[in-house]
């Protein structure tokens, strides 16, 4: 597909305007649920983005603003296109308005005034961060009094205890939504944990639970840096809802991490996987006593999880639970643009933020 041609900032509408009657002559229909406004400055990030948003607009028609940054301090441009994403469903072509920003940091003042007055009204803004959302103090603050929604992928933090800490301040003086894309794709394996502990004598040998053995996909890539996290979200997740209180973390040898939180040790493992995606959940294993188990993995060329448990009155048949985490998925993008976080994240951004000096520079 060729690339957009620049155009001058002053005719972004006349542009919209030409394409849009381009688009009813091919018989596609423009269609928009709420704008889109993405941001990047580092290009690795930039590419997943646009993946990403291929697999939004598949779903869910959008007016998308691309925000291309560049942190270089020689550079001076600020470069203006306009374009249009086409899907078909069945017989039908849906056309989505994209316009495509790029711009040095000495210019990133002026991208708000662009922006603003091309904003479809009356429809809810979107912010999808492609970096820590928490340290940008250019385009941010600007955009925030419209949005309603801020996405973000936690791989893109740089010290998750400030992080936590910082989401949670958002959170509390910022009006708006928040969708964590690493809290969102672990939700099967936390429904799955409430599913199976749904009684107070298994609460109880959760919580008084030896070992716990989280086993993660450990494979790094250039855009995934930070392959413990979902292993992490999930094992604080899990302090929080049990009350436990971390004592120390170490790391052993193959990047293998321990925490102690009392009586319950917690393992993270990392394992080379070659049918998930970096950073995805394998297995958890629970063992509350020499006769308490509980396993559940993920189920090969499934998207189930598969069950197994036993204590000293029970011995279960092997069962499924549906496993919702592909990011190209109906489910996992309606909860991404349309579902809060909720209570739980805020208690798990809690867990995080105690960990403090324990796992700085460790995870």
């Amino acid at each position: 597909m060729a690339m957009p041609e620049e155009i001058r900032i002053a005719d972004i509408a006349k542009e919209l305007e030409r394409q849009c009657e381009q688009q009813q002559a091919n018989n596609q229909m423009r269609a928009s649920l709420f704008n889109l406004i993405l941001y990047s400055h580092e290009k690795r990030r930039a590419a997943y983005l646009q993946d990403f948003v291929g697999s939004i607009v598949e779903k869910f028609p959008c007016r998308i603003i691309f925000i291309q940054g560049d942190r270089d301090p020689d550079q001076n441009y600020l470069r203006v296109s306009v374009s249009s994403i086409v899907t078909t469903k069945g017989e039908m072509s849906i056309a989505c308005d994209q316009i495509q920003i790029e711009v040095s940091a000495s210019q990133m003042a002026r991208v708000p005034f662009i922006i603003l007055p091309h904003l479809i009204s009356d429809l809810p803004v979107y912010l999808l961060w492609g970096q820590d959302p928490t340290r940008e103090t250019e385009l941010l603050p600007h955009l925030k009094p419209y949005a309603e929604r801020l996405i973000f992928d936690s791989e893109s933090m740089e010290d998750l205890p400030y992080f936590s800490k910082a989401i949670l301040d958002m959170m509390g003086d910022w009006n708006m939504e928040i969708s964590d894309l690493n809290w969102i794709v672990i939700s099967s394996w936390r429904d799955a944990i409430a599913r199976i502990f749904d009684s107070e004598e298994k609460v109880r040998l959760l919580q008084q639970a030896k070992n716990i053995r989280i086993v993660y996909n450990g494979a790094k890539t250039e855009w995934i840096t930070h392959p413990a996290l979902q292993a992490v979200y999930l094992q604080a997740w899990l302090a929080a809802q049990m009350g436990w209180k971390l004592k120390d973390v170490s790391l052993l040898d193959a990047g293998r991490a321990v925490l102690s939180y009392g009586q319950t040790i917690v393992e993270l493992i990392p394992q080379a996987d070659k049918m998930t995606p970096p950073g995805a959940l394998l297995s958890i294993e629970v063992q509350s006593g020499s006769e308490d188990l509980f396993h559940i993995a993920r189920r090969e060329y499934q998207p189930q999880l598969i069950v197994h448990l036993s204590t000293a009155v029970e011995c279960a048949m092997p069962f499924t639970l549906p496993l919702k985490d592909s990011k190209r998925g109906s489910t996992f993008l309606r909860d991404v643009l349309y579902r809060g976080a909720g209570c739980h994240y805020r208690q798990t951004l809690d867990k995080l933020y105690e960990m403090g000096g324990f796992i700085e520079g460790k995870l």
